[in-house]
């Protein structure tokens, strides 16, 4: 008789593109009811929040630094998607 494969493993690309999603439309959410904070502040309570996820699972210490980490870059690249590029800054004249 043959062998039986095993599962696919999921690739850590896609857990990776899971999670940033899911980071990403949890920092949006929060920006979304407030026009007052600001994309680093939802930031740091969205890391704070997913690591307390991890810790909360049992998870390794290290894993939930890991999520803390990756939702700190999503929210730099959050921040440069929505600041006004330089091309777009109007200038004064003197």
């Amino acid at each position: 008789m043959g062998r039986t494969q095993p599962p696919p493993m999921e690739t850590p690309l896609l857990s990776t593109t899971l999670l940033t999603d899911a980071i990403r439309r949890d920092i949006l959410a929060l920006l979304a009811e407030s026009d007052t904070t600001s994309v680093q502040v939802a930031t740091a309570q969205i890391a704070a929040g997913w690591g307390a996820r991890c810790r909360r699972r049992g998870d390794s210490p290290s894993s939930a630094h890991t999520a803390e980490a990756i939702a700190f870059q999503v929210g730099a690249d959050l921040a440069d998607d929505v600041a006004p590029s330089a091309s777009h800054v109007c200038r004064s004249r003197p």
